[in-house]
């Protein structure tokens, strides 16, 4: 498939946002202090490369959405709900390994630091946030199934594409890599 150059130029802007982020994040690995939830939160869709990851179902559907689409308010959501849910998840499985190197960009670590709670505490908040993002993920889903705009099968499309990959992660991360421990388990 030809990609277009608004495609190509989103997904370099994609990466090198991924690249710069990766330096962020040292910088603050390097400080020893983690940073504010909010600021985690926008670090975190960047250091996970999931965007250009996720710009590659276009590439591999043969569906490339029009900018219009992708910048729309609808699949903004749609894709940054998808994001935090998959970055989020990883966090669980990799927090033993990422405190164990020092990295203090970790949600749980983020959320224990800000709300300080306890460890066992911070992991039920995060399993929280990640069951809303789920349900918000759903619904807004939901809510594509009954648009019947001009873009309604780019959309439907990539929403499936963006569904396969969040099943792929979980997968992945449950019964595959031997990266990480298991989640640390809450009271």
């Amino acid at each position: 498939m030809s990609v277009s150059s608004h495609w190509r130029n989103r997904f370099i802007e994609h990466i090198v946002d991924t690249l710069d982020s990766a330096g962020q994040e040292l910088h603050l690995k390097h400080e020893g202090i983690p940073p504010s939830l909010e600021d985690y939160v926008l670090l975190r869709r960047n250091t996970s490369a999931i965007l250009p990851s996720l710009d590659l179902i276009e590439f591999c559907n043969g569906v490339e959405l029009s900018p219009e689409t992708y910048y729309s308010d609808t699949y903004q959501e749609i894709l940054l709900t998808a994001v935090d849910m998959i970055a989020w998840t990883n966090d669980l499985y990799s927090l033993n390994k990422e405190e164990a190197g020092g990295m203090v960009t970790n949600l749980i670590l983020v959320v224990e630091h800000e709300h300080k709670l306890d460890r066992s505490r911070a992991i039920d908040e995060v399993r929280a946030l990640i069951d809303s993002k789920v349900k918000r993920f759903l619904e807004l889903r939901e809510s594509l199934s009954s648009k019947q705009d001009t873009h309604a099968f780019e959309l439907t499309t990539q929403v499936s594409g963006l569904c396969d990959w969040i099943a792929g992660c979980q997968q992945w991360h449950h019964n595959v890599t031997h990266r990480y421990l298991p989640p640390p388990a809450s009271d």
